[in-house]
């Protein structure tokens, strides 16, 4: 029994080699679904393949695994061998392909597979955090725009200040915390004798 027709692999090999999708997140794209469903511990467990590549005569994959059933549901990255999931089918494992799924990346996964909907949030929250930290110098440049007509000495503070809140700031973003950021600058601000914009 072949868990993977032989054109198909190579096909996979060919497009998608093991460490071509580092780093793509959910724009990582799955070329195949495997259902391997363990009646004691893993009753609806998948493997999503993200990418092969030929081993002598063996294939390695990578993708994703999810389990669930008594251990709850969870889904991590595997890398796993052909030679590996053919000794689970001697053992009685059922291994097959999902002839109906549809290739796509992770993210657009998020309404047709189930079992990627917490891995595909919790990546979602990642990447609005590393936005929001990718934005702290413009973050920065908009604190010393909230002081208004300031002489030198003053200005260089207001910059030091701004350095020092754009962290509380994107961690409060990254919280949905609207309080903290502003009601800092605003201690400063009166600190200092300086008129601030309304925030």
């Amino acid at each position: 029994m072949e868990v993977l027709e032989k054109n198909k692999i190579d096909e996979l090999a060919e497009k998608y080699p093991l460490g071509s999708q580092d780093g793509k997140g959910l724009d990582t794209f799955v070329c195949c679904k495997l259902y391997y469903p363990d009646r004691r511990n893993n009753p609806e467990g998948y493997w999503y393949i993200t990418g092969c590549s030929r081993r002598g005569d063996d294939v390695e994959f990578s993708g994703l695994c999810t389990t669930a059933g008594n251990v709850g549901t969870r889904i991590a990255p595997v890398v796993f061998t052909l030679s590996g999931l053919m000794r689970l089918i001697r053992n009685g494992q059922t291994i097959e392909e999902d002839k109906g799924f549809i290739p796509a990346s992770v993210r657009d996964l998020y309404e047709v597979e189930t079992p990627l909907r917490l891995y595909i949030e919790a990546e979602r929250e990642k990447e609005r955090k590393a936005m929001i930290w990718a934005s702290r110098d413009e973050i920065k440049d908009t604190i010393c725009g909230l002081f208004l007509g300031l002489d030198d000495e003053t200005g260089a503070a207001s910059r030091t200040i701004a350095e020092a809140l754009a962290n509380d700031v994107c961690n409060d973003m990254i919280g949905n915390r609207k309080e903290r950021g502003p009601a800092i600058i605003r201690t400063m601000a009166r600190r200092m004798g300086v008129k601030v914009l309304s925030l």
